[in-house]
């Protein structure tokens, strides 16, 4: 006869292993010869020979009342359910009885595979600056996160730039990203240093990671859009300083509001001694050339003297060759001079 057998895994997965043990006893009075031990899978609780076959072991011959401890390794089937596994042993010669020589079935319940996939996605885009210039260098900054329960591979992160704020690997491309294998629920913070397109407008920024091997979902691989508004070139900006006029000498400030001296401008203030205009003279300051930069000037007799930015009187001519001198064009003797931007 053969004792209820077990197994070492009664819920394994589609295709795993495990070990089946049974123990097959002469329960006679008489010794018996070598036999063969049978395993079998079953779909009933009853065991017998046209069930599945899983394999066989050898049995020595058995004294009467002496047992033989047998095992089996085994893989359970590839469709998951309910399953019973037991073994019968061939009968030998004389035996008194072979109707129990198959044991009872050990249930096993085949689960169904569990499988465990990455997800990769783009999260936080962002730019260091969204209002740049035409040509203007910024950065893009973009995390991607694993939400998947598997590891993922390493792959690429690739930046674009699109005309709408929907990101995706048909827009203009900015530049790559190596991204690291990434465990489950884990981030890797990438960024890239670009440039904002010549032609001002509103474009959107964003990233697309690529798939990976074995990734449940490719459809979510891509970012949302940041807007970033590219303006035109803002007009130069200069700050203004102090200065004096005395006695046809020009005595002009570095900037730092405080009075340094004659000598070298811009680390010392910046004096025009008989060399821009006379005592008597009305002092006036504006762009003249359009540079973004004040010039100097006088005011005599109803005559202008603009200079054209080198602070050295060069003559009346063709300016800004030379200076620019305004004769008898705009204003009189006994006027006083101004000077501004009257909506040019």
């Amino acid at each position: 006869m053969v004792i209820t057998p077990n197994v070492s895994d009664t819920t394994p997965t589609p295709g795993q292993s495990f070990t089946v043990n049974a123990t097959v006893k002469n329960q006679g009075d008489g010794a018996s010869g070598g036999t063969t031990l049978r395993y079998y899978r079953s779909t009933d609780a009853t065991i017998s020979s046209t069930d599945t076959s899983l394999g066989t072991d050898p049995v020595s011959g058995l004294s009467p009342n002496n047992s033989s401890p047998e095992s089996l390794s085994t893989t359970a089937p590839n469709n998951p359910g309910t399953y019973w596994i037991g073994a019968c042993v061939d009968s030998v010669s004389g035996e008194s009885s072979t109707g129990n020589n198959c044991s009872a079935g050990v249930q096993i319940t085949v689960s169904s595979i569990i499988t465990t996939a990455p997800d990769l996605v783009v999260i936080t885009p962002g730019v260091s600056n969204a209002t740049p210039t035409p040509g203007q260098s910024f950065t893009i900054t973009a995390t991607v996160k694993n939400q998947g329960d598997g590891a993922s591979g390493g792959t690429t992160l690739r930046y674009y730039r699109s005309t709408d704020a929907a990101i995706s690997s048909t827009d203009t491309s900015l530049g790559t990203d190596p991204v690291s294998g990434l465990s489950p629920n884990n981030s890797s913070p990438e960024s890239l240093s670009t440039t904002a397109p010549n032609n001002p407008g509103t474009y959107w920024i964003g990233a697309c990671v690529d798939s990976v091997s074995g990734e449940s979902s490719t459809g979510n691989n891509c970012s949302a859009g940041v807007e970033i508004v590219v303006s035109t070139n803002p007009p130069a900006q200069s700050n203004s300083s102090v200065g004096v006029f005395r006695n046809g000498t020009w005595f002009l400030d570095n900037g730092n509001f405080t009075w340094d001296g004659c000598g070298s401008f811009p680390n010392d203030d910046l004096c025009l001694v008989n060399s821009f205009g006379a005592p008597g003279d009305l002092p006036v300051a504006g762009d003249w050339t359009g540079t973004g930069e004040s010039a100097v000037g006088v005011f005599r007799n109803g005559t202008w003297f603009l200079d054209n930015g080198n602070f050295i009187w060069d003559g009346c001519g063709a300016f800004p060759d030379n200076d620019l001198c305004l004769i008898n064009t705009f204003g009189a003797p006994g006027d006083l001079p101004v000077a501004g931007d009257w909506g040019q």
